[in-house]
């Protein structure tokens, strides 16, 4: 099957769902949901089986959308509220997020007793971060109180890039059968990771609005491409980043916390331009996800994975979250709301991908990526299903005890 086929099978399904899309969203069916299932659907078509699509491809797709979500979500963000609530945010990705890792990768040893332990961490740390495409219907509810909303927000745009770099090391342990870094080596490669990125972000946001403002002021530019140079910070700091050893997800999700636009209208151009582009890429990842990478792998799932995934869903995440919380004065409801709220989604396929494009030795592990496929298409279905209701219930809540 020829990818341009494809490729038109897709706006073809994506036009019909822009027609329904508000109906859709009453019912809380979710657009990513939608397109993983479609895909599933479209797997069954004739000549499917011969269709392959190189890994790189989806890859990039993959990547592009996660840095303009990254930075469309990020810049909805002021400095001033960040700071309100950035205890929160801040205890879920020092305290809950490498407790997610820990736990998640003790688990696997019971139940995947066939692999060695760098291969069980680097499945639970893949599964680790959350989504921020998948977790767009929360943040965006106005239903939810605002401190959550932002932490839930924050938690995601940076924990994609936290659990990287670890990821990155015990692949290249794995390579190297555990002496390709020494401890030095780690420790500077982390600070660069975690520093680098941050730091180049944020100057480039700041550089980019102040320019952008400049050129709006001097009425130099388009409307249209204002949006366009606004995302365009965003890939800058990416690569920027990456080509000095940092880490380019943070450094997209910093630039869009310190892009400070003088007029409103300008930031809602490249806001909107953000979602214009990340969310038809970020649907043909899923679209893709549903046809081809789902379908591989269901022939290797077994009990195991099936614990595993509903699992590291629930308590692996959840109870991690909750205890880093402690402490808050966070109603327990308001707790388990956000400890729920941890989608698997584009940043798992992309690290996915990352690992059998690049690691010989996880190429051929078909249980470990069946189980990681498998989490992110309950994923998909439990949290696509309960965001809606979960947030309206919430409010509700909130509203009874205020």
């Amino acid at each position: 099957m020829h990818v341009i086929l494809l490729l038109g099978c897709f706006f073809g399904l994506l036009f019909i769902f822009g027609l329904l899309s508000e109906k859709l969203a009453e019912l809380s069916i979710s657009a990513p949901l939608v397109f993983t299932i479609l895909g599933v659907l479209f797997s069954f078509t004739e000549g499917v089986e011969q269709f392959t699509i190189g890994g790189e491809n989806i890859e990039l797709i993959g990547q592009i959308a996660l840095i303009a979500i990254l930075f469309t979500d990020a810049s909805s963000i002021s400095l001033k509220n960040f700071f309100k609530v950035y205890t929160w945010p801040v205890r879920m990705l020092f305290i809950g997020l490498p407790l997610t890792m820990l736990i998640g990768s003790i688990v696997a040893i019971p139940l995947f007793p066939e692999f060695d332990w760098i291969t069980l961490a680097i499945m639970a740390l893949i599964l680790s971060p959350t989504d921020a495409a998948l977790g767009q219907a929360v943040v965006q509810s106005e239903k939810v109180p605002f401190k959550i909303r932002e932490s839930i927000n924050v938690e995601s745009g940076l924990n994609d890039g936290l659990a990287l770099p670890p990821i990155l090391i015990l692949a290249g342990m794995l390579i190297g059968k555990g002496e390709l870094m020494t401890s030095s080596e780690i420790t500077t490669y982390i600070l660069k990771q975690i520093i680098i990125g941050p730091a180049v972000g944020a100057a480039l946001g700041w550089l980019g609005s102040k320019i952008i403002n400049w050129s709006v002021r001097k009425q130099y530019s388009e409307h249209f491409f204002q949006g366009i140079a606004i995302v365009a910070i965003a890939i800058m700091a990416f690569v920027v980043a990456d080509e000095l050893g940092g880490n380019g997800y943070m450094s997209a999700f910093c630039a869009g916390m310190f892009f400070n636009a003088d007029s409103k209208k300008t930031l809602e151009r490249g806001q909107e331009f953000g979602e214009f582009l990340s969310q038809p890429l970020a649907l043909f990842v899923f679209f893709v996800f549903g046809a081809t990478i789902l379908p591989h792998y269901i022939e290797f799932i077994t009990v195991p994975v099936v614990i595993f995934s509903f699992l590291s869903l629930t308590v692996l995440r959840m109870i991690p979250v909750i205890i880093s919380l402690i402490g808050t004065k966070i109603p327990m409801r308001e707790q388990v709301f956000m400890a729920w709220f941890g989608p698997r989604g584009i940043a798992s396929i992309l690290y996915f991908l990352l690992m059998v494009n690049n690691v010989p030795e996880l190429k051929d592990q078909n249980t470990i990526w069946a189980t990681v496929i498998l989490t992110v298409a309950l994923s998909i279905f439990f949290h696509g299903v309960s965001a809606v209701p979960y947030a309206n219930w919430l409010g509700k809540q909130k509203n009874q005890h205020s």
